[in-house]
């Protein structure tokens, strides 16, 4: 990545990333970081890119950061202790009715596919 430059960025989910990489990978062969990544994100990702988007923005409805949202679409928890854990990097202090709706919304991605 030496001498490129950053257009954009964003905070993805393994499955987004993973869609990204799958794509790259059609185009060429992937850099040793790249392959490392997709490997990891292979292993890892729970949902596929659509699915994480939607989750995303869903949580990001009730005033969570996309930071905050990506890392819940890719841990999926699944009680409030750790959604509470994950959204301490938020600046403001987020309810516990806040924190029922997000486990709601996870529960119902994380139930369409168990836990792989």
């Amino acid at each position: 990545m030496i001498g490129k430059e950053v257009k954009s960025s964003s905070y993805l989910a393994l499955g987004e990333v993973k869609e990204l990489l799958e794509e790259r990978k059609k185009e060429g062969e992937l850099g040793y970081e790249q392959l490392e990544a997709y490997e990891y994100v292979k292993k890892f990702a729970k949902l596929n890119a659509k699915e994480s988007r939607e989750l995303i923005e869903k949580i990001m409805n009730y005033s969570i950061s996309e930071k905050a949202a990506a890392i819940i679409a890719n841990i999926l928890p699944d009680n409030p202790l750790q959604v509470k854990q994950i959204l301490s990097i938020e600046k403001n202090e987020v309810n516990d009715e806040i924190v029922s709706k997000i486990i709601e919304i996870v529960k119902e991605y994380s139930g369409k596919h168990g836990d792989k």
